[in-house]
């Protein structure tokens, strides 16, 4: 039960980041389309096309954290058991 409020909280927690994202993204839009000279259709596709950038990484991203950080966090314990195995064999003398 412990892992889904785990979930839960990265979840909440990357789309607050997202959010904060989306409003930087519209704080710099009109300095944007002003060096650009874009219109404010294509200042909506900017806005666009950050969104879906962002959503269609966000599911991959994901797998890579799911596959990428436990073997990572997992690299000192490894490191360790095989220190300790390599010391027990010396101390056996095999």
């Amino acid at each position: 039960m412990a892992r889904r409020w785990w979930a839960l909280g990265a979840l909440v927690v990357s789309m607050l980041v997202l959010a904060f994202d989306l409003t930087i993204l519209n704080v710099a839009l009109p300095t944007m389309a002003g060096q650009l000279g874009a219109t404010t259709g294509q200042q909506q596709w900017m806005a666009d096309a950050y969104i879906v950038a962002c959503a269609a990484l966000m599911l991959p991203a994901g797998l890579l954290g799911l596959t990428v950080v436990p073997a990572i966090a997992a690299a000192p314990w490894r490191c360790r058991s095989t220190a300790r195995a390599a010391g027990r064999a010396a101390s056996d003398g095999t």
